[in-house]
């Protein structure tokens, strides 16, 4: 201890400025025009089903080559062409095409041009302007009533990132979408197939949105938590969404201030785990199991758990 602390003493400390986005590439504060108006079945982004879905880009004003800077479309397309070459400046290339777009009143792809440039944010560690950036997405996107399967991945990608105080709109924006994923009409003159198709992918995305409205809930101290936790588990489970059903029952063990409680919990994140060929998140909950089941005295128990994680890894 004493050695860390002389080492710890001795440290200079450098000022590191994690900010992505500068003052000339703030969101445009002015009210952007009318949207024009656009098919809603056909988002002006691509959907995005995970945090890593969204595309990567480079700086508009930094780079050779610069496309346009009052063509939308163009600096969007450049920015998705630099996926791998400098995040920090692909974020600042998606703000400008989100102000540029906004300036053409094309609010939605302005909206998810914010929400590219939130995820590159993220990547970099600035917090911050993430969280700014998915605010003004999720701003365009409700006003440009952007279907509700497109707008709920930017939801969830917003609320794993969110601060305390944006808790309570992103409960009511899920809950909204939610409502519209179950009862909006499916248009007309669809096959069967693509009937039921898009009917169990609206179901996945309001199950989804469900989990992330018990996270909110339980950050914000909802004791209605653990019930809506185990009633999204089990909905996962019965549909063999075993990843989602399986964080969400560890979410549950989490929640559960009754050891003997937690055990059902942990042991159904752990199966869910197994299911879903998830090894790293298994053996971690796992050891949770293990710790809860020797505070319970079942040794027993707990060794038989033991042996078949490390019988696993």
């Amino acid at each position: 201890t004493d050695a860390t602390w002389a080492v710890w003493n001795d440290a200079t400390f450098l000022p590191v400025d994690l900010s992505v986005f500068g003052e000339h590439l703030a969101p445009v504060a002015s009210a952007a025009p009318a949207p024009r108006a656009e098919d809603p079945a056909q988002p002006s982004r691509p959907q995005a089903s995970s945090p890593d879905a969204f595309p990567a880009g480079a700086d508009a004003d930094a780079a050779q080559g610069q496309p346009g800077l009052d063509d939308p479309a163009e600096l969007l397309a450049w920015a998705e062409s630099q996926a791998g070459a400098d995040r920090v400046a692909a974020a600042r290339a998606y703000v400008a095409a989100a102000n540029a777009y906004r300036a053409v009143g094309r609010l939605q792809a302005a909206g998810f041009a914010h929400a590219e440039a939130a995820m590159l944010a993220s990547a970099e560690g600035d917090d911050e302007g993430a969280r700014a950036q998915f605010a003004s997405a999720a701003s365009l996107l409700r006003g440009a009533a952007t279907p509700a399967r497109f707008f709920a991945p930017v939801v969830r990608a917003w609320a794993r990132r969110a601060e305390v105080t944006q808790l309570p709109e992103i409960d009511r924006l899920a809950e909204s979408l939610i409502g519209e994923l179950i009862e909006e009409e499916l248009p007309d003159g669809l096959s069967d197939d693509i009937l039921e198709r898009e009917r169990a992918a609206r179901a996945v995305q309001a199950r989804r949105l469900a989990d992330t409205r018990v996270r909110v809930a339980a950050t914000l101290g909802d004791p209605t938590a653990p019930e809506r936790a185990e009633t999204i588990a089990e909905e996962f489970a019965r549909a063999g969404e075993y990843a989602d059903a399986a964080y969400a029952f560890w979410l549950l063990g989490m929640l559960r201030t009754d050891d003997v409680d937690a055990v059902y919990a942990l042991e159904s994140a752990t199966e869910a785990f197994t299911l879903a060929h998830l090894q790293e998140p298994r053996r971690e909950v796992g050891g949770e199991l293990v710790a809860v089941l020797k505070r319970l005295g079942r040794a027993d128990e707990a060794e038989k758990w033991a042996v078949e994680l490390s019988g696993n890894a």
